[in-house]
């Protein structure tokens, strides 16, 4: 499995995300590194339960997400789980 995380800008493919129409209006995110059969997945299972992955694209509900706009900016929220969650960037360590 592949980490989303955050580092700093570059021009490089890991950095560019491609956005997919899914069902229902929903998105898949996928990056340009791994390409458009790789998208950001729900962690379903194990130790780390509620993280993302990027996980072969299965068109499954924890790879649909909703971009929900809020002014200048938009909330990336999941589709994949019984409640309604956002991703967010929190700080490790």
């Amino acid at each position: 499995d592949l980490a989303a995380v955050l580092e700093p800008v570059a021009n490089v493919s890991s950095q560019f995300w491609r956005i997919d129409i899914a069902p229902g209006g929903t998105v898949s995110l996928s990056t340009l590194f791994k390409g458009p059969t790789w998208c950001l997945d729900i962690i379903p299972e194990g130790g780390r339960v509620g993280e993302v992955d990027l996980r072969p694209c299965n068109g499954g509900v924890t790879q649909r997400w909703q971009l929900r706009p809020e002014g200048t900016r938009f909330q990336i929220v999941s589709q994949g789980r019984d409640k309604e969650e956002c991703l967010e960037v929190i700080p490790q360590g």
